[in-house]
């Protein structure tokens, strides 16, 4: 995860690297917790 931060950091993305990868991870964890709920 740190490492992600600082490769997006050093890109130059439009919609800003680091908060880029925030993101994915924040909608990455919560696809997984419905995915686990759901099985349940």
């Amino acid at each position: 995860m740190v490492k992600g931060v600082e490769v997006a950091g050093e890109s130059t993305l439009t919609f800003g690297g680091a908060a880029l990868v925030f993101l994915g991870a924040i909608v990455a964890y919560f696809a997984f917790a419905a995915i686990e709920a759901h099985m349940r």
